[in-house]
């Protein structure tokens, strides 16, 4: 745990992989502090094939740039294990 959040463990596609529903790679969390509302987001691989992508060409740079996760190669974790950060900011 980091944090208080748990480690996530999740398979990501090779790039520049497409779901059936053409979406680019990401993650979709829900956060709960202490007290407020429950936030959803979804984290998106760096390199993940975003370029395109029907919602995503919306979204300001900025705003993309906050909601993607670069990872790298993790030591220790058998191979082909990545790691990544991601700060949920409320």
């Amino acid at each position: 745990m980091h944090c208080g959040l748990p480690d996530v463990s999740d398979i990501v596609p090779p790039s520049p992989a497409r779901t059936i529903f053409g979406r680019p790679p990401h993650l979709h969390v829900r956060a709960r502090p202490a007290s407020g509302p429950t936030l959803a987001t979804q984290i998106y691989i760096a390199g993940g094939g975003m370029e395109g992508d029907v919602v995503l060409s919306a979204t300001s740079r900025g705003t993309l740039e906050r909601l993607t996760m670069t990872l790298v190669p993790m030591s220790g974790h058998g191979p082909g294990a990545l790691a990544g950060t991601f700060d949920i900011v409320r």
